[in-house]
This record gives structure tokens, sequence and C-alpha cells, in this order.
């Protein structure tokens, strides 16, 4: 949690919220919050996505749409495949949703897919072209296009 961010402590004190995650062990998307409360009897669900705009993107697709459907009872999960990597990929330390380029929102229009990259390891720090991974299908995917 940076220095400017109060909503954690303003959900707990002011209303008794319980944070449930408060940081994730994932890129992009590290400060995003879970949270819920009790509000008329009823529990109320929060979720606090990071302010960047890619981040935001990421994850909402990866725990608030799923949490929608759970909500109304439809357990499917996006559908995934087998990608190749066209170019060498360094791994970061944590585990990567990625995407075309960090920061920028025009990175995710038409975005149909998030590759899933594993966390680096000792061994392993670099992904090489031609490398398989595997990808969330978020969106219509368009064979037409080259």
């Amino acid at each position: 949690m940076g220095e400017r961010d109060l909503l954690k402590p303003v959900l707990q004190h002011d209303f008794g919220a319980s944070i449930h995650f408060g940081r994730v062990r994932m890129k992009p998307g590290k400060p995003s919050t879970f949270a819920t409360c009790t509000y008329k009897g009823r529990t109320k669900y929060i979720f606090a996505l990071p302010g960047n705009p890619v981040s935001a993107y990421v994850c909402c697709v990866l725990f608030v749409v799923r949490a929608l459907r759970r909500c109304t009872r439809d357990t499917s999960e996006y559908a995934r495949m087998r990608v190749r990597l066209a170019g060498d990929v360094t791994l970061d330390p944590r585990p990567e949703y990625a995407r075309a380029c960090s920061s920028r929102l025009l990175s995710v229009c038409g975005a149909s897919v998030l590759l899933e990259l594993p966390a680096a390891t000792d061994t392993v720090k670099v992904l090489a072209a031609d490398s398989t991974v595997s990808a969330l299908i978020v969106g219509r995917i368009d064979l037409t296009r080259s």
C-alpha cells in the first residue's frame, strides 16, 4: 500500500470491512484489494483496483469478472490455449499476465488473450522465442487478422 493509499484503512475503520487480500503476487496488479463488509444486514463485496489503467483492466478481468460470474452462478472459466512466443521474454520475479505495452491503455484495446508467464526462478530467467505458454482467452479472437 502506497503512502497515499487511504482506502484500506477507511474500509476497515469506517466500514468495519474485512480485507481478504491487499496485495497480490502478480504483475500487473500488485496493489489490488478485495474486502467485504456488512451493510443493512447484507454482505457487500469491494474490489479496489490499481490506478494504472492496464493493471486495472487485467485485475478486472481476473478478479471482478470472475466474481460477478460466480454471483450469477456461472461457474465457467476463461478458456485457455497454448501460444508460441514470437521473441524472447524476460521473466519477472512475480507471475505476469502479459500484454503488449506497459502503462498504455491502447495495449489492451482489442486484446483477446492474456499470456500467463511464470515467475522467474534461479535457473530460468528468460523464456526463449518459440517457447509455449498458456494464454487466457478474454475476448473475441479474430482469425482473419495477420
